[in-house]
């Protein structure tokens, strides 16, 4: 009897500590002056926002979204955006795209048919850290993680996630990764280098997210495509 109660205590904690929220203090919201924005990117080395639009502008912003530098791309829908020290990549519906990071030349296309990414929902993209492989978080019936070799992309492995999800975008920062669910208003925290162990999730109150990513050194920055602002929040 003595252990089958001490069974449902422990029971009990681990339920709380797994689905228990936390939740996100607004701060600050900023209204953006393009009129699609889609992705958006904090680029530590850059101390700057990068803006990816559903119109094809590619933008680099300092902190308080005043343009530095732009291009349009004809013709071209982009809907994901990540930023290393080097270049910039970009999904399309079709490609995946890497350009200088200077001048937003084109580099490099490879399609998305090529990764066998078509298909599939792409809720964001990310080196990862620990494996050093680029992550597309990809969505179908349930949530998985592809993982390419950044150098040919070939893949090397997939992931699938156990808990079930539907209206997602998601970023990384350093060994995390941010999962939002729209539908739940929630961010929830994974521990990359703990085979994506996970950590923490908030709730969040603003309206449909589109993107999101982290300014050092503890804010979470939303995007809404919707309203065209951009939402900060402090994580306690």
């Amino acid at each position: 009897m003595k252990i089958r109660f001490l069974f449902l205590i422990m029971t009990s904690f681990i339920s709380c500590h797994e689905y228990s929220s936390f939740k996100l203090d607004e701060i600050e919201v900023k209204r953006l002056e393009f009129a699609k924005p889609m992705s958006i990117f904090y680029s530590i080395n850059d101390t700057a926002f990068y803006i990816a639009t559903l119109d094809g502008i590619i933008a680099k912003c300092d902190t308080n979204f005043s343009i530095l530098t732009q291009k349009k791309l004809n013709q071209t829908n982009f809907s994901h955006i990540f930023v290393d020290e080097v270049f910039v990549y970009l999904i399309t519906s079709k490609d995946l795209l890497k350009l200088d990071k200077s001048y937003f030349e084109l580099k490099s296309q490879i399609p998305l048919s090529k990764l066998n990414l078509l298909g599939f929902k792409i809720v964001g993209f990310y080196l990862n850290p620990v494996t050093k492989t680029f992550d597309f978080v990809v969505i179908k019936k349930e949530l998985k993680i592809f993982q390419f070799d950044p150098v040919d992309f070939k893949r090397t492995k997939v992931l699938t996630f156990k808990k079930s999800y539907k209206a997602l975008v998601c970023f990384s920062y350093r060994k995390y990764l941010y999962l939002i669910d729209n539908q739940t208003s929630s961010v929830d925290i994974f521990d990359i280098s703990k085979s994506f162990e996970f950590v923490k999730s908030y709730k969040f109150s603003a309206p449909e997210i589109s993107s999101g990513s982290f300014l050092p050194p503890n804010k979470i920055v939303l995007l809404s495509t919707q309203t065209r602002r951009v939402f900060f929040f402090l994580m306690k």
